[in-house]
């Protein structure tokens, strides 16, 4: 899954970030399937300009 994860993030990266989270959310509901969630999950975005980099 992880890999998998790595390329979804990827293939959204340049998406404005609704359009991230909707594309996020979809594919962690189809991996999910018919199974309920039993774990926490937790994903965060964080965006470095330029700026912030000196």
């Amino acid at each position: 899954m992880r890999t998998k994860f790595k390329k979804l993030l990827l293939s959204v990266h340049n998406e404005p970030i609704d359009i991230q989270h909707k594309l996020i959310e979809k594919s962690l509901l189809d991996w999910m399937g018919k199974y309920p969630q039993v774990d926490d999950i937790t994903v965060m975005g964080v965006r470095i300009t330029r700026e912030l980099l000196g």
